[in-house]
């Protein structure tokens, strides 16, 4: 009764070792599927979500002929918005929302007081925004999306 493994453990402990890796790539396939089944449903509720981050934006942003100045709490604010429509625009099918929420972002990282220039192009970001959600322009936008 020693620890020696017979010839037929041996085998089936071979077998089973080669065949780990193929159940485990197939598990992966099955919570991969799983994964896209739930972002594709997921996306199916982004646009009301995108259009709620546009309502907090516009209101950070404040009427266009208002003050042509942000407060340090209204950019913070803003940076706040726009990290969400960053994180979240490609994932569901929109990386124009990414990629314009890229440059709120670095617009507003530091969080410090804006003015004129800066907040013009913080109102073209949101214009562009809400076209995308209004259009529901999917992907790079095609030909006047890469223009």
């Amino acid at each position: 009764m020693g620890l020696a493994r017979s010839e037929t453990e041996t085998t089936a402990a071979k077998g089973a070792e080669a065949a780990a890796p193929e159940a485990d790539a197939a598990a992966f396939d099955v919570m991969l599927e799983e994964a896209e089944a739930i972002i594709a449903e997921l996306s199916k509720q982004y646009i009301p979500w995108l259009k709620k981050d546009l309502a907090e934006f516009a209101t950070l942003l404040g009427p266009a002929d208002g003050v042509p100045e942000l407060s340090a709490s209204q950019v913070e604010g803003l940076f706040a918005v726009a990290h969400n429509m960053k994180g979240q625009g490609t994932a569901f099918g929109y990386p124009m929302v990414s990629d314009i929420g890229d440059i709120v972002c670095k617009l507003t990282r530091t969080k410090e007081a804006l003015a004129d220039l800066a907040v013009d192009t913080l109102r073209e970001c949101q214009e562009a925004i809400e076209l995308v959600a209004r259009e529901d322009i999917r992907g790079d936008g095609g030909q006047a999306g890469r223009a």
